[in-house]
């Protein structure tokens, strides 16, 4: 077949050729007028953005709960999910096992099990969040296939205004139809000029809710706690050593299967008492 082919294309070029010569023979008598043609100017537009960011000031205006309701602007970025237990990051259809997930530049490994995810975390603790869609880039992006995503906690520093040494923020919400319930408290100060510390802890808990029919939906209730403590030293301009370490821990009846709609103790995904802990500790210089 590719013998063919190069036979084809060959006598293909012949006839061009041949065409060309009789057609550009009579032209080399001729006389023509030149003359100066319009500017012709050629444009060209491609889509280069690969990375998006969301800073401080979009998180708390946010005022999200969830990850799925902070990160539902970034293009390319979806959290699926109904639950803590499976909450799991797609970027352009690829989910976190092929995704390069970062909190305080530790990496997330993938699921727990292949129905759940492990990255359940609580937006108030967030100061700015990178998403880097597809392989364009070779920082942090080992052994991803779909991009990273970047997590960063906020630091004492962030919290602080201008001259304040300690201060605190607190934080309350509830929802009607699942009846949750959820509040955090940050207390952050600086000793000093070079010692920052912060502690964060945010308690969430949650009902099985109903459906547009009035049906109890379940497999959702559930208690998350979570948990962070972050220090940093500045002993001068050019050295900076942190510390941090945090722990979320989600507890409630689950379904086996959580991606699928959660029956009773007879049928094929009845829901079961569940506890899932991530604990992520840092030390950076």
């Amino acid at each position: 077949m590719s013998r063919q082919f190069a036979q084809k294309t060959l006598l293909t070029s012949s006839c061009l050729c041949s065409l060309g010569f009789c057609l550009t023979t009579p032209a080399s008598a001729a006389s023509y007028d030149y003359f100066d043609a319009e500017e012709i100017v050629v444009t060209e537009r491609s889509v280069k953005k690969t990375s998006y960011e969301m800073d401080q000031s979009a998180i708390e205006a946010a005022q999200a709960s969830t990850l799925s309701d902070l990160l539902v602007g970034i293009p390319g970025l979806n959290v699926g999910g109904t639950v803590s237990v499976n909450q799991r990051l797609y970027v352009r259809g690829l989910d976190d096992t092929d995704l390069a997930i970062t909190l305080d530049g530790v990496r997330q490994i993938g699921n727990l099990f292949h129905h759940a995810g492990n990255l359940a975390l609580d937006p108030a603790l967030l100061k700015r969040v990178e998403v880097e869609a597809g392989v364009s880039s070779v920082i942090g992006n080992s052994g991803a296939l779909g991009g990273a995503v970047r997590f960063e906690t906020v630091d004492a520093a962030d919290m602080l205004a201008g001259g304040q040494k300690i201060g605190g923020r607190m934080s309350a919400g509830y929802s009607t139809n699942d009846t949750e319930k959820r509040g955090t408290v940050m207390v952050f100060g600086q000793i000093g000029d070079t010692l920052d510390l912060l502690a964060f802890v945010g308690l969430r808990n949650v009902g099985n809710g109903t459906d547009g029919r009035g049906t109890t939906v379940l497999g959702r209730a559930s208690d998350v706690e979570d948990y962070l403590i972050k220090t940093e030293w500045r002993p001068s301009e050019s050295h900076l050593f942190g510390a941090s370490i945090e722990r979320l821990t989600s507890d409630g009846d689950f379904a086996t299967r959580p991606d699928f709609p959660a029956t009773d103790a007879d049928g094929f995904n009845p829901v079961l008492p569940t506890t899932q802990v991530r604990e992520t500790g840092r030390v950076s210089y």
